[in-house]
């Protein structure tokens, strides 16, 4: 379970911290789904668009990939 908090929600210096540390620059937005007797959900939209047909490299900000990390996402090799 992780801890999270969201402050100044309603203006453009709002901040979203994890565990603690913030993880503004990563997150573009969030929806918080809370239902009775469920535990609350929290869907974060990281900071990524994708408006390209063709191949390219794929870079992700150590930001974004820090989060993942944290989330539990493990990085492909290579």
């Amino acid at each position: 379970m992780r801890t999270v908090k969201i402050t100044n929600a309603n203006r453009v210096d709002g901040e979203v911290s994890l565990d603690g540390e913030s993880i503004s620059d990563a997150v573009r937005g969030l929806t918080l789904t809370m239902c009775a007797g469920d535990i609350p959900t929290l869907t974060l939209d990281v900071v990524a668009d994708v408006l390209f047909d063709g191949q390219t490299d794929v870079v992700i900000p150590e930001e974004t990939r820090a989060l993942l990390v944290r989330l539990g996402w493990t990085p492909p090799k290579g």
